[in-house]
């Protein structure tokens, strides 16, 4: 029974690691997609302002913050990675966990996954 565990516990794992390079390199080019697009977008709103409208408005300085914007929202575009490839190894231990000890395994998780929910909401 140990060597099956393991055996489905090794395949997880190997679908985790599978999925989670699909996931990096789907979520960092669209990332760079977006950001380009809205890069784009920016700069045509910006080349179609008249000349009164640039000098009453420090356009260099809304370029500047809407860049950094863009620029945090590619770097947490990762944080997609880990809620894309964390379901397949936590409901497949779950799984084996409930084949090997029980029903009493899902009221365990659900306390969990309730605690870090709560503790996420209002901490």
């Amino acid at each position: 029974m140990a060597y099956i565990l393991t055996g489905i516990l090794t395949v997880l794992l190997y679908l985790s690691q599978v999925f989670k390079y699909m996931a990096y390199r789907l979520v960092n080019s669209f990332i760079f997609q977006l950001k380009n697009g809205l890069t784009m977008l920016l700069y045509n709103k910006i080349s179609k302002l008249t000349a009164f409208v640039i000098r009453s408005e420090d356009v260099g300085k809304i370029i500047n913050l809407l860049a950094n914007d863009f620029a945090v929202l590619e770097q947490r575009g990762t944080y997609l990675l880990s809620t894309a490839t964390f379901p397949i190894l936590f409901i497949g231990n779950v799984i084996l966990l409930v084949i090997k000890i029980g029903w009493p395994t899902l009221l365990g998780t659900i306390i969990i996954l309730l605690t870090v929910i709560l503790l996420t909401k209002y901490s």
